[in-house]
């Protein structure tokens, strides 16, 4: 199901996007599965930038270890400003 992309909310890169999945409609009492997240790869870029800005200059480097780990990815064939939940 193709959803607009929730905007960043919280005070750390890993709440924000915890938060962001949970606005999609993940339900936080189940397994995440950021495997089936995928978005434009410039709308990626743009969550990448935007969850490094959050964090203090000494952790940023770990959000790109977050993003690795728990998605979502990125494809250029979703629509820019969606993002694909395959449930």
């Amino acid at each position: 199901m193709l959803k607009p992309i929730p905007k960043l909310r919280g005070s750390n890169a890993l709440e924000a996007l915890l938060n962001f999945y949970q606005d999609l409609g993940w339900n936080r009492n189940k397994p995440l599965k950021p495997t089936k997240v995928v978005m434009n790869e410039e709308d990626w870029l743009e969550l990448l930038e935007q969850l490094i800005r959050i964090e203090p200059v000494e952790d940023r480097l770990n959000v790109g270890f977050l993003m690795i780990n728990k998605g979502p990815s990125g494809n250029n064939n979703i629509e820019r400003g969606k993002v694909l939940w395959k449930q």
